[in-house]
């Protein structure tokens, strides 16, 4: 078939990363990863499953990405870049044709990966996916939530011994979710 290889990404950097490098330097990584994320969805669909949906680092990136733009408040680097605009709307598409595959990269249908796009895309942007990604992967994202609801569960019997900081962390962290998916709501609280 002769597919080809693309480079590797690096994941997007932690905050307290970001703010060591220079914004001629971010400009520039911000470049190469549209220009990869671009490249990957360039890719024919067989190609893309042989190669996008297989590649660690694209699916690293991606987690990585989410979870730090869900978590962005005030960052000079990122707060009205228009080459971030372009990096969120292209990381968007990938993410849903990654998770259209029928062998999705199961790091893209966990929980906290979910909650993560929740939260940096909104109730607009991300409902109509999560709607998606959930009709074709109920079984992997519901596991995933099993795992999560089980362990607070636990730790709500342990009344006071639990670890509270932790729960409450978790909990936040899946409230987006469970917000902006009826789906994963339902299944977490028993409603279907």
């Amino acid at each position: 078939m002769g597919f080809s290889i693309l480079p590797q990404l690096a994941p997007f950097p932690q905050a307290a990363w970001r703010t060591h490098i220079a914004p001629e330097e971010w400009k520039a990584c911000l470049s190469a990863w549209l220009s990869l994320l671009e490249s990957h969805l360039s890719l024919k669909d067989p190609e893309f499953a042989e190669i996008s949906a297989k590649d660690e680092s694209l699916v690293n990136f991606l987690k990585s990405f989410n979870a730090e733009m869900s978590a962005v408040h005030s960052d000079s680097l990122i707060i009205g870049s228009p080459e971030l605009k372009k990096l969120r709307e292209k990381a968007f598409i990938l993410c849903a044709r990654l998770q259209g595959l029928q062998s999705a990269p199961s790091l893209l249908l966990q929980w906290q990966f979910l909650a993560d796009l929740s939260r940096h895309y909104g109730k607009i942007r991300a409902s109509t996916l999560l709607s998606f990604v959930w009709s074709h992967h109920s079984d992997s994202i519901e596991a995933s939530l099993a795992s999560i609801k089980a362990f607070l569960i636990k730790q709500f019997d342990a009344d006071i011994s639990g670890d509270l900081k932790t729960v409450e962390s978790k909990l936040r962290h899946l409230n987006s979710l469970l917000y902006i998916s009826p789906d994963a709501a339902a299944f977490f609280y028993g409603w279907n």
